[in-house]
C-alpha cells in the first residue's frame, strides 16, 4: 500500500522545504521544487523537482512528536539513519503524521518473510532488463589487471564449482 501526504516540511542540514512525502512499501520519498530566484525566473529557466529517497532498512531510530494541544507547533517526526542523516518531517495535520508514523513502523521492523525485501521485488525498467550482468564483468581479466594471478602471488584459479557443486550461489565460472 502506496500513499503520499501532500504540505510536508523536511528539516535537513539546517534548511527547511515544504513539499510531499510519498510512503512505498520500500521507500519513504520527500520531493519538492526548489525556489526560482528572479533572475533565473527571467532568464526561463525550469526548475525541477528534487527527491530525497530514504530506503526503511537504512531507518536506525524513528520518533513521533505529537503537537501539544495548547501550542502552535507541529507534530513531527524524527529520523535518524544508520548513515548519520538526520531529517525530521513536520506535518499540518496529526492525525496524517501519527499514519506516517506507523507506516515506517510497519516497514521499518523486520519482516518474517524475505521475499518481501526489495531485492525479490524489483522489476528493472526495460533497458535495465535485456542487460546481462554477468556479461559486463570478466573476472579472469579484473584479478589479471590487479596483478593478483600474477606467478608467486597467495591466488590461484579453480574451476571446482564450474558446475555449481561446490556453491549454489555463487558464479560457478571461477573461484579464486
Amino acid at each position: 500500500m502506496s500513499f503520499q501526504v501532500d504540505n510536508v516540511t523536511l528539516a535537513r542540514r539546517g534548511e527547511q522545504v515544504d513539499g510531499t512525502l510519498h510512503l512505498t512499501p520500500h521507500h519513504l520519498i520527500f520531493s519538492h521544487t526548489p525556489p526560482i530566484s528572479p533572475e533565473d525566473h527571467i532568464k526561463g529557466v525550469i526548475t525541477r523537482p528534487r527527491e530525497l529517497w530514504i530506503t526503511y532498512p537504512i531507518i536506525a531510530f524513528c520518533t513521533l512528536r505529537p503537537a501539544p494541544a495548547a501550542s502552535r507547533q507541529l507534530s513531527s517526526i524524527r529520523l535518524r539513519c544508520r548513515d548519520f542523516t538526520f531529517v525530521c518531517f513536520y506535518f499540518i495535520n496529526e492525525h496524517k503524521a501519527r499514519e506516517v508514523f506507523e507506516s515506517i513502523k510497519q516497514w521499518t521492523c523486520k519482516s518474517s518473510r524475505i521475499d518481501k525485501l526489495y531485492a525479490f521485488t524489483y522489476q528493472p525498467p526495460p533497458p535495465e532488463k535485456e542487460l546481462n550482468g554477468w556479461e559486463l564483468y570478466d573476472p579472469r581479466k579484473e584479478w589479471a589487471r590487479q596483478g593478483c594471478l600474477d606467478e608467486g602471488k597467495a591466488w590461484r584459479l579453480s574451476e571446482i564449482n564450474v558446475n555449481y557443486e561446490a556453491c549454489s550461489q555463487a558464479n560457478p565460472n571461477v573461484l579464486y
